[in-house]
């Protein structure tokens, strides 16, 4: 089965919950593509816990960063933009712990947001196109695209901001 659902990245948890819900229809996640279309296989309903964790490293020391998360059980199902996808046997109903991700997840957040911050100069550099002297349909298009990606952007990193704070309080 295939579907396609949207999670922002500060919303983490609600995917996880989601994909474990389908699992208790008997529906396992196989893969994730681009942009979040989820390929599910039939199983018997069970409950099934799953986890993502944030890992942008290229390729560089995989089997090194999947070895604990392997060696507690946790089998790696699929990665999509440096998010990978682990799942697990629920313990007694319970999230099972997943190596040092419960202890690091702020962390993680704080590198993704970094990352997104370096986008920054590169909107900035898209500023130069509002202009008041330029008055054509295609600059004012420019322009409300400008205005748009940089609102997203403020609010993407308020969202990530405020996940940082949350995971920090636990």
């Amino acid at each position: 089965m295939k579907k396609n659902k949207w999670f922002w990245v500060w919303d983490d948890e609600k995917e996880e919950a989601w994909l474990r819900e389908m699992a208790l229809q008997g529906f396992q996640l196989e893969a994730i593509y681009p942009p979040c279309i989820y390929i599910f296989k039939s199983i018997q309903p069970s409950d099934v816990c799953f986890r993502m964790d944030f890992w942008n490293q290229s390729g560089q020391g995989l089997e090194k960063y999947l070895q604990p998360r392997t060696e507690a059980g946790w089998v790696f199902i699929s990665k999509l933009n440096g998010w990978h996808y682990f799942c697990k046997p629920a313990e007694d109903g319970k999230m099972p712990h997943f190596a040092d991700i419960d202890q690091n997840k702020a962390q993680k957040f704080q590198r993704l947001m970094t990352f997104l911050v370096g986008f920054l100069p590169v909107m900035l550099l898209w500023f130069p196109i509002i202009d008041n002297r330029l008055s054509s349909p295609l600059y004012e298009f420019l322009g409300a695209v400008f205005i748009l990606s940089l609102l997203f952007f403020i609010f993407a990193t308020y969202k990530i901001y405020r996940r940082i704070n949350q995971l920090r309080e636990l």
